[in-house]
């Protein structure tokens, strides 16, 4: 599995087998940085735009566990949304998670202090979601 950052500067890669996460930074020769000791079954993942921080969802419970590049810490599920496939973040941080059979969209955002979660009525279910970041 694998993401880009947001800035197109690093690409995020996680191997399920051994539970790790590779950031490989694309703009340099550097080697990559590598972490371990993911949860299991991570389904998605999705960059912080800033590229400290990347976002995983597993698969089944739908848990969402947060992961600090720098000191490769790795927060307990912040969340967990049954049935959310996908997940992505936007300009500002904030992470959207949606899943087939889901009648709404979950946006959390942690960024000017506690953890919120707020959901958003959806027309039908979406299997996934997608932020352009160079839009408005």
């Amino acid at each position: 599995m694998a993401g880009l950052s947001s800035a197109r500067g690093s690409l995020y890669v996680t191997d399920n087998s051994s539970n790790r996460l590779a950031v490989i930074l694309l703009t340099t020769e550097n080697e990559p940085t590598v972490g371990t000791g993911l949860p299991s079954n991570i389904l998605r993942l999705a960059p912080y735009p800033s590229g400290y921080l990347a976002y995983l969802l597993t698969a089944g419970a739908g848990s969402v566990y947060r992961v600090d590049l720098a000191t490769r810490q790795i927060t307990a599920p912040i969340v967990s949304v049954a049935r959310a496939t996908w997940l992505t973040t936007d300009r500002a941080g904030r992470l959207y998670l949606v899943g087939p059979g889901l009648k709404s969209l979950t946006v959390l955002s942690d960024l000017d202090g506690p953890l919120t979660i707020r959901t958003a009525p959806l027309p039908g279910s979406a299997s996934w979601i997608w932020a352009d970041f160079d839009g408005p």
